[in-house]
């Protein structure tokens, strides 16, 4: 399906007052984030974010009356399907069948799914005391990796960083996470690096 056709059905959400914790120079982020590189991490909860990744620094306020983002976690099923279809035919994405196992956590209360690229990993992860299986998905090509950051090439849902991109009133993609420390959850956001000259930053 061509891009053009999802982006009116893409569910949006309007946020003008956001928050970014450490350093905004792109150079000098860290690979390590759920967000990707396309774009600056922000959060209506910094509180919560420094407890939850121990993070320091100055704490940069960010705001945009006109701040529109994807919902993340809103979009439909078919409409997935669509935006990875879309993906693999622009090259950013593959198909992969990458190995899993589960185990229930106490402490979280809840079942634990860890995916690996190979079935090797996978079982050495696993020690032999949780069984395997294959879980079809998508794995990011090196154009994605370029833009999302070589980390999170086995994200493939990030392609909505890129989606986001090709429409110039996004600014960015929200993931309206539950906010509970303990389980290293809380709500994030993700600001473009090419819409970040029209937020007005404040430290």
């Amino acid at each position: 399906m061509a891009l053009q056709a999802i982006l009116p059905k893409l569910p949006l959400r309007m946020m003008g007052y956001l928050h970014h914790v450490g350093t905004l120079q792109a150079e000098k982020r860290s690979e390590y984030t759920y967000e990707g590189l396309a774009g600056l991490s922000v959060s209506e909860v910094p509180q919560a974010w420094q407890r939850i990744a121990r993070l320091g620094g100055d704490t940069h306020t960010l705001s945009n009356s006109q701040g529109c983002f994807i919902d993340h976690h809103a979009i439909p099923d078919d409409i997935w399907v669509d935006i990875y279809q879309w993906g693999c035919a622009a090259g950013y994405l593959l198909p992969h069948t990458y190995w899993a196992f589960e185990y229930y956590d106490d402490e979280m209360e809840d079942t634990l799914r860890f995916c690996h690229v190979s079935r090797s990993e996978a079982e050495t992860e696993a020690q032999g005391e949780h069984d395997i299986f294959a879980v079809d998905g998508f794995i990011g090509t090196d154009a994605f990796a370029q833009i999302v950051g070589e980390k999170q090439r086995c994200d493939a849902s990030l392609i909505l960083t890129i989606v986001a991109e090709q429409a110039e009133h996004i600014d960015g993609v929200y993931w309206d996470d539950t906010l509970d420390v303990s389980c290293y959850s809380a709500p994030r956001a993700l600001i473009l690096n090419s819409r970040l000259p029209r937020w007005q930053i404040t430290r």
